[in-house]
């Protein structure tokens, strides 16, 4: 609580959830001293998603398509997702640039 965490890089990944679609995030922040991977609704929101909170469920969607479901535990919403296989992800700042895969 209250502590400063260093961004070290902001890209574009490509999530893979556990219903089989890819969900494509933009300027991600890259924190490694951070150790869930927090999604921004209000971000989500901004890019054309609607998610849905209710009796311990949680349902993103983009028009009729559901992109990702998640379930509550104590006060957070979790998603299980993995970044894609297929497509190579980044995130760079003024210093380095870092590339992960799922193989």
């Amino acid at each position: 609580y209250g502590g400063v965490a260093k961004v070290v890089g902001i890209g574009d990944i490509c999530l893979e959830t556990s219903i089989g679609t890819r969900l494509v995030l933009k300027g991600v922040k890259h924190v490694p001293d951070v150790r869930l991977n927090l999604i921004s609704t209000g971000r989500l929101d901004d890019e054309g998603f609607y998610s849905l909170f209710g009796g311990g469920k949680w349902k993103l969607t983009r028009g009729s398509m559901v992109m990702a479901r998640g379930d509550k535990s104590a006060s957070f919403y979790w998603m299980h997702a993995k970044v894609s296989k297929d497509i190579v992800n980044t995130v760079e700042n003024d210093d380095s640039m870092e590339l992960w895969w799922c193989g």
